[in-house]
């Protein structure tokens, strides 16, 4: 018999009281690949900031990690390798004057110019956060263990291993042979000796009561 499942992406929010309610957002993931990261994107988790972050207690400090849909920039700066089309798009939406037909190395100017200061970034997530009156924080790269939501999932982990064991001792039940004991005539043969020596026994009793007598 065979069985099918279907990936279940979960998101939610937390603190040290607990979940916060109706703030679950569960959809299934598509079947094209296994890494979940593909299946959670800016629009899946935007949707959900939009639509469950409401309830969310007032004037909270949000710790997001920096997954990819954590951090699409809203207005991304461009680099000394951006082409001048991306460039000029950048000035524009920034409202910020410029010649069009100016040089590469002059509109880059304006850029390090205008940029947000030091290693600041427009996130959209941090946008719809702060819109929200909340604060975004973000835990240093590669330290996602120090957002406390991440130790939930890890319950979920452990439950999942403890079924993967009960799997595994289940398959190997069912591969054990049952044992079967047959009765032949060796075992037919030995009772037989067995009962002529009760017999012999008995005989002897018999015949020294006689004498007794």
């Amino acid at each position: 018999m065979a069985f099918f499942w279907r990936r279940l992406i979960i998101v939610h929010a937390g603190s040290d009281k607990g979940f916060v309610d109706n703030a679950c957002l569960i959809f299934k993931a598509g079947l094209a690949t296994d890494d979940y990261h593909g299946q959670m994107n800016r629009k899946n988790f935007t949707r959900w900031l939009t639509e469950k972050f409401s309830n969310i207690p007032a004037n909270s400090v949000v710790v997001l990690d920096n997954a990819p849909y954590h951090s699409v920039q809203q207005y991304k700066t461009p680099t000394k390798s951006s082409v001048n089309r991306d460039i000029i798009a950048w000035l524009i939406k920034k409202g910020i004057s410029h010649d069009a037909s100016a040089r590469k190395f002059d509109l880059f100017d304006l850029v390090l110019r205008h940029k947000p200061p030091g290693d600041q970034k427009d996130y959209i997530v941090d946008r719809i956060i702060r819109s929200h009156g909340h604060t975004p924080l973000r835990t240093p790269p590669y330290l996602c263990e120090l957002n406390p939501i991440e130790l939930a999932w890890k319950f979920c982990q452990h439950v999942r291993t403890v079924e993967d064991k009960f799997w595994e001792t289940d398959q190997i039940m069912e591969k054990i042979e049952p044992l079967v004991i047959t009765i032949g005539n060796e075992d037919s043969s030995t009772n037989g000796s067995s009962s002529e020596d009760d017999s012999e026994d008995d005989s002897e009793y018999e015949a020294e009561g006689k004498e007794n007598e």
